[in-house]
């Protein structure tokens, strides 16, 4: 009898689809697309072997996958170091990912899962185009990669960066020469011992993807199960809005009840990206961190993203858990782990704050990397950027000089005209860097409170722990293109951001945290 219950079992299943993923395995994973699902598939192999494991959440078998997209994977890997636009390059990580298992214990009923990836901490493609919801598109009855004018449910609509990864599920996705939509029609095509269970599940992105994977495989049913013989649950945790209201309506009247929606109230991701509820984020910490111009600032921001679109969340029956605000969180995520989002968070901040919305990619790569994270470096070290005192106390004249070398670069770019003079753009810099201790405890909390909550909720650290523990045990040698992936700032940069609603720069691209 596994010591975790079904609950459990999915979610630890729905997390082990990351396992090329620096926050699953605390390792860095670049390759090719073939040598990603090759190490995902013997570390996810030997995960679920393991005797610990089993004892954690029962037997399964991998019935199909694990298989892995890759950006780009068909274009020269050598190509893409010298890129000036990365969106048609390789993105060297495994951009997404999914897998089938099946249960081998005792079972009223013969039970799967399939299992989709979150964000890659490392995947560039990820966060800057499959998370977008700046612009929608119609659900188009399964398929919304797809153009149909005739199409009767054109009014719901879903995030376009959700109908790009909804593709790839469908139409990139392969193993053993099938798709999953193959797996599940050869599975049932024949099977006459009743019903079968399938859980879809998957966390942040992954959990995005899962309802609609859950509502696609519905209507869609005629394709793969016509006699109705599967009964599908999808379980996704930790996501946001997924459509506007006539989508969140029909989802309701659709899969509400076979819908187990896993979400914690102090996780700010879950307030994205219905427009009344991001207004929420601002006190969602409060009052143990109080919103300043720094979080207002990026709460504008969220909001300038969806202005041309209505989001609408979903009415789900499960209550949001709380475990209540974590004190701890800056003890579970160094600052230095997350020095990347939030020099490229800042960046887009100052020029946001300061009124210049449009600017070139060169102004804001020297903005982040010659002044910003130079910067937050040098005042990092003992942990005193997140006391306030010591910021404004003993590291004030660094902090003025490099706002006063930020004034001087502003000024002398010619791509935009100043509304203030220097010595106001000045001030408004500082205002911003005024709240940096306080907006670092807000994206600690954040990231606490969006991952290692709902490991601390549903009581499976062990689970985790054996994930790291085997991935660092199976690694398939060292890339020549780690060095170069190491610096995918700097390529990131050289692309042709030009308005700033359209830039996700707020991302990180690298997240490490502490199960302990």
């Amino acid at each position: 009898m596994p010591q975790y219950n079904e609950r459990q079992q999915i979610f630890c299943l729905n997390r082990a689809s990351n396992m090329a993923d620096f926050f699953q395995t605390g390792t860095i994973d670049v390759g090719s697309e073939e040598e990603l699902q090759s190490l995902v598939s013997k570390r996810l192999t030997a995960l679920l072997s393991d005797k610990r494991t089993q004892k954690l959440i029962g037997e399964w078998e991998i019935v199909w996958g694990p298989a892995i997209h890759q950006h780009g994977s068909d274009k020269s890997q050598s190509k893409f170091l010298g890129a000036q636009d990365p969106y048609s390059q390789v993105s060297l990580v495994a951009d997404n990912g999914l897998y089938i298992a099946k249960y081998k214990g005792d079972s009223p009923k013969d039970r799967y899962i399939i299992a989709i990836t979150e964000t890659n901490a490392f995947s560039w493609y990820g966060w800057l185009v499959e998370n977008s919801f700046a612009k929608s598109t119609t659900w188009n009855k399964g398929k919304p990669w797809l153009d149909d004018d005739e199409d009767s449910q054109a009014n719901m609509r879903i995030g376009d960066g959700s109908s790009k990864v909804l593709e790839i599920i469908y139409e990139k996705l392969e193993y053993d020469k099938k798709s999953f939509l193959d797996y599940l029609r050869d599975l049932v095509k024949d099977y006459d011992k009743g019903k079968i269970s399938i859980a879809i599940s998957g966390h942040s992105q992954g959990a995005v993807l899962t309802p609609l994977v859950a509502l696609s495989l519905i209507e869609r049913r005629s394709e793969w199960d016509p006699e109705e013989k599967v009964d599908l649950l999808a379980v996704p945790t930790a996501f946001s809005a997924i459509g506007n209201a006539e989508f969140a309506k029909y989802y309701e009247s659709k899969l509400l009840d076979q819908t187990d929606a896993i979400l914690n109230k102090r996780d700010l991701l879950t307030t994205w990206w219905s427009k009344d509820t991001i207004e929420e984020g601002r006190k969602i910490y409060h009052p143990d961190i109080r919103p300043n111009t720094l979080i207002n600032s990026f709460i504008d921001l969220l909001l300038h993203k969806v202005r041309d679109e209505e989001y609408h969340h979903v009415t789900w029956k499960q209550e949001q858990f709380d475990i209540g605000f974590q004190p701890d969180a800056s003890d579970s995520l160094t600052y230095s782990d997350i020095i990347d989002l939030v020099s490229n968070l800042i960046g887009q901040l100052i020029l946001h704050y300061t009124g210049i919305g449009k600017y070139s990619s060169q102004l804001f790569s020297s903005l982040v990397t010659k002044y910003l994270k130079p910067l937050l470096k040098e005042l990092d070290g003992s942990g005193f950027l997140l006391d306030r005192f010591y910021f404004w106390g003993p590291m004030g004249p660094v902090l003025e000089e490099s706002v006063d070398s930020m004034v001087d670069i502003l000024c002398w770019n010619s791509s935009f005209t100043l509304d203030s003079d220097p010595e106001e753009l000045k001030m408004n810099i500082l205002r911003i860097l005024w709240g940096l201790p306080n907006f670092i405890h807000y994206i600690l909390q954040e990231l606490h409170q969006h991952e290692v909550a709902f490991i601390k909720y549903l009581e499976v650290p062990e689970f985790f722990e054996l994930i790291r523990e085997i991935s660092k045990d199976i690694k398939y040698g060292d890339s020549p293109l780690k060095q170069a992936y190491s610096n995918l700032g700097e390529i990131f940069y050289k692309s042709e951001l030009e308005d700033l609603s359209n830039s996700d720069w707020f991302f990180t691209k690298q997240r490490k945290i502490s199960y302990q």
